[in-house]
């Protein structure tokens, strides 16, 4: 499925919502990418409704070293100066699709969640991107947090993207929000059959 803008993901989004959450407010919509040839799979979010204008949240390095592994790297925000270089659009065409996975998310702190982002782009000295700590799943991780202040579901959402001794990765941000789609707080919405990968390697590590 081809989604490459805003706006057809937007539309796309609005026909798949149930009827009886046709009225619901969502405060932020996540959206992961599995890995997939020779992508490592993605982590981002809409703070707020899936639009141009709304904040964007999506953590990439500045870089084209191929053993990025192994190293710490300015983030592309802190290079570029602003998250106009970070969009939807960008991730869809590196991706070479769009999402698997989309979750709307409520009762959620609207406004906590865009300090944290603005924090983390605008951190003193430069933000940094790292595979293990601060990747995308990481930084999304950490505004999903910020939302959940108060919400008596947040300890073990944030357990499910950062417990154990495995790196937070967009599949444990997917477990988070199926957690919470269990406690009728997300609502999910699948557009990929490779969700279904049973790559039992991936699925040890937490990345399918």
């Amino acid at each position: 499925m081809e989604l490459k803008d805003v706006l057809s993901l937007r539309n796309v989004v609005r026909s798949r919502i149930p009827n009886e959450n046709r009225g619901t407010h969502y405060n932020a919509w996540v959206l992961i990418w599995y890995p997939d040839g020779g992508n490592v799979g993605h982590a981002s979010m809409f703070i707020g409704d899936i639009q141009e204008t709304s904040p964007y949240v999506s953590w990439w390095p500045q870089t084209e070293d191929k053993k990025i592994m192994f190293g710490k790297y300015p983030s592309r925000i802190s290079c570029q100066g602003n998250t106009s270089t970070t969009t939807y659009r960008s991730d869809a065409h590196t991706e070479g699709n769009a999402p698997d996975v989309i979750y709307g998310l409520i009762n959620l702190d609207e406004s906590a969640m865009k300090i944290a982002w603005h924090d983390i782009c605008h951190k003193a000295g430069g933000s940094s991107f790292r595979t293990v700590g601060k990747n995308c799943a990481d930084i999304v991780s950490r505004v999903i947090n910020a939302g959940l202040v108060g919400s008596p579901f947040r300890a073990k959402a944030f357990g499910c993207m950062h417990g154990g001794f495995l790196p937070c990765t967009p599949k444990r941000v997917g477990i988070a929000c199926n957690y919470l789609r269990d406690k009728d707080v997300a609502l999910k919405i699948s557009l990929h059959a490779k969700s279904l990968n049973l790559n039992p390697v991936k699925r040890l590590l937490k990345l399918r």
